[in-house]
């Protein structure tokens, strides 16, 4: 019912997990940039682990099932390199009057 919904107005290709996985990836992102980068690996992984416990409440699932599943692999890969979202806001709004559309998003997520 929901995915008729979804696909009637965004196309066949989208379902509810497209949304559930751009709202998990989000909730990632944003909660390991508000935490910040850390300075050894460790710390990392616990931050790491931490957001997945957060991010997986959020969609009622486990950690790791929201980490495998629901949370795009390069937002993790990024915050362990040392960089978050708030790195690259300055070429999301130049690249972009609107915004990054949902098609694009799909097209371009893991």
């Amino acid at each position: 019912m929901l995915n008729d919904y979804i696909q009637t107005y965004m196309g066949e290709e989208f379902t509810a997990k497209d949304f559930r996985t751009w709202g998990g990836t989000l909730t990632a992102a944003i909660a390991l940039a508000e935490h910040g980068i850390v300075e050894s690996p460790m710390d990392a992984k616990r931050v790491v682990a931490a957001v997945m416990r957060t991010v997986g409440e959020r969609l009622g699932k486990t950690p790791v099932v929201a980490r495998s599943s629901y949370v795009s692999p390069a937002v993790v890969e990024q915050f362990l390199d040392g960089r978050t979202i708030g790195d690259f806001r300055h070429g999301i709004y130049a690249s972009s009057e609107h915004g990054v559309s949902a098609s694009i998003w799909k097209s371009r997520r893991c």
